[in-house]
């Protein structure tokens, strides 16, 4: 609850932790640590604070004029917890989308749309506050003040995103989201569409430098040795008919992508769930898009599984784990991992190996058969 405590030396010891240089932003409400934003613990302390206001009121009452105790300044008015209740829609939002986005499959694709959600809340809440005549002026400026740190901080990371051309390709690649550049990012439409042609050509080209089987079996069975003129002559028809079908096949590309992104073709469903079903179920009309999607539906959007890895690493090391390399603290969490729930030594094997573990197990051990009798 820091942002709306009064006390003097509160705000300055908050300037000084949370805040060492003079940009002004410990004065905004809840400051967050210089490395991450801490939404999610301020909507689990604001939810839990609200479920025991009255003993919070108690507890500081209690401490008002008592010498060398400060928790009698920390008593909030019916504002400040005014405040609070209005804060808490936001963040749940918030909460939501941390998360959808730490999910363990596939999320790039999602990105760009809650970023959309949020900023299209933030202002819409502003708005309300703004006219809303029942709040006085104090609890408009502090709720605008954390709207307006809270959007801050999105729009900086939401930029990061637009300036990437594979997170642009991956919000179109949704079939949901083939209407989100025009609704939400008009200015970035031209740009996400030139991102997805670019990446499906670099695909189709990557696939047609790949040697064809006749090729190769036509090399091998000739050698060394030069063609003859018939059979040069017939390689360079053949060669012409390949160029103009490949020009047909880009200008097909093209005609695809624009039947893609055109949302009245093989429309979202609410009972698709998911883009891997819609992909699965139309990909006899998009056969060359499907191929780029099983590489971009794959995609993270968040590095919380990386988080998780260096946060567990405080377990098996030192609180200066941050000068050791990334491998190393992978090895470090492993190790610990193996020790305290085991290990499977077949791990990595290929599945004739597996096989053949299998068959030893089921053998009789040496130690427990019992030697024959001599004569």
């Amino acid at each position: 609850m820091s942002y709306s405590a009064s006390h003097p030396y509160f705000r300055k010891r908050m300037a000084k932790e949370y805040h060492l240089d003079e940009s002004g932003l410990a004065n905004a409400p809840f400051p967050s640590k210089p490395n991450k934003t801490r939404w999610n613990s301020h909507f689990s302390m604001i939810r839990g604070a609200l479920k025991i206001r009255e003993a919070i009121d108690a507890h500081c009452r209690a401490y008002i004029g008592v010498r060398n105790e400060v928790l009698g300044n920390y008593l909030l008015t019916d504002s400040q917890w005014k405040q609070l209740e209005l804060l808490k829609p936001i963040l749940r939002l918030a909460v939501a989308v941390t998360k959808k986005m730490e999910r363990s499959e596939g999320t790039l694709c999602d990105v760009l749309d809650h970023h959309a959600s949020l900023r299209d809340d933030i202002a819409r809440n502003v708005r309300l506050i703004g006219g809303d005549p029942d709040l006085d002026s104090e609890t408009k400026t502090e709720l605008k003040k954390f709207l307006n740190a809270m959007e801050s901080k999105l729009r900086k990371y939401r930029d990061i995103a637009l300036s990437n051309r594979l997170t642009l390709a991956a919000a179109l690649i949704h079939p949901n989201n083939r209407k989100l550049f025009q609704i939400s990012y008009p200015s970035y439409r031209a740009q996400a569409e030139t991102a997805l042609r670019e990446l499906l050509d670099e695909l189709v080209d990557s696939n047609s430098k790949e040697p064809s089987p006749k090729a190769t079996a036509a090399t091998l069975a000739t050698g060394a040795n030069p063609p003859s003129p018939c059979s040069a002559a017939r390689q360079r028809r053949e060669q012409a008919a390949e160029e103009r079908a490949d020009d047909e096949d880009s200008d097909n590309e093209e005609d695809e992508v624009a039947k893609y992104l055109n949302p009245k073709n093989c429309p979202w469903r609410a009972s698709d769930g998911t883009p891997y079903k819609w992909w699965r179920d139309n990909e006899g009309v998009f056969p060359t898009l499907s191929k780029l999607t099983r590489i971009i539906l794959g995609t993270s959007g968040s590095s919380s599984a990386v988080e998780r890895v260096f946060s567990q690493a405080a377990l098996v090391s030192t609180n200066r784990r941050g000068s050791l390399s990334a491998s190393t603290i992978s090895q470090l969490v492993t190790t610990r991992h193996w020790l305290t729930h085991g290990a499977n030594q077949l791990a990595g094997l290929s599945e004739q190996a597996l096989k053949v573990s299998h068959s030893h197990q089921l053998l009789p051990s040496p130690d427990v058969i019992k030697p024959r009798k001599k004569k």
